[in-house]
């Protein structure tokens, strides 16, 4: 009798470790193993995004600068609408300013959140008053932005 309760004991422990090593696995608590699915913005969404950023001022440092620093001013208030290209000319607040194509790009990708935000071909200009070419991207959707410094002055 007791070899018998023995047995089927071991056999329910067998079917449980077995029911509970075949179950979903998830490294995600808040989703219980279901889709992952994310919501893809459309062009004007996105645009609306980077309109929202409206003039972003930096200066050397990377920072949003104000009117006193030696600052670039780069105006996103046009990007709007349906469109999928714009250029965006930097404007210098003080003389002698010059900013990082990079800090600009650290800038938008901290604050177009829920975007992808890159350079267009790993591309970051340095140096040279080469264009800083910007994809922000939300599934298939690309917005390019062709920021240029101020005429003259070269990035950082």
């Amino acid at each position: 009798m007791n070899k018998k309760i023995l047995s089927i004991f071991v056999m329910v422990m067998a079917l449980s470790l077995l029911g509970v090593s075949c179950n979903k696995k998830t490294t995600d608590p808040t989703n219980d193993g279901g889709s992952t699915a994310t919501t893809t913005l459309t062009v004007s969404q996105i645009n609306e995004k980077i309109k929202a950023l409206s003039t972003v001022k930096l200066d050397a440092n990377g920072v949003n600068a104000d009117a006193s620093n030696n600052a670039i001013s780069f105006d996103f208030a046009s990007v709007a609408g349906e469109t999928t290209t714009f250029d965006i000319q930097g404007v210098a607040v003080t003389t002698a300013a010059s900013v990082s194509a990079q800090s600009l790009l650290t800038y938008l990708q901290q604050n177009l959140t829920g975007l992808s935000v890159t350079a267009k071909d790993d591309n970051v200009p340095s140096g040279s008053e080469e264009d800083l070419v910007v994809e922000v991207k939300s599934g298939n959707n690309t917005v390019t932005l062709n920021i240029k410094t101020v005429a003259s002055t070269n990035w950082l």
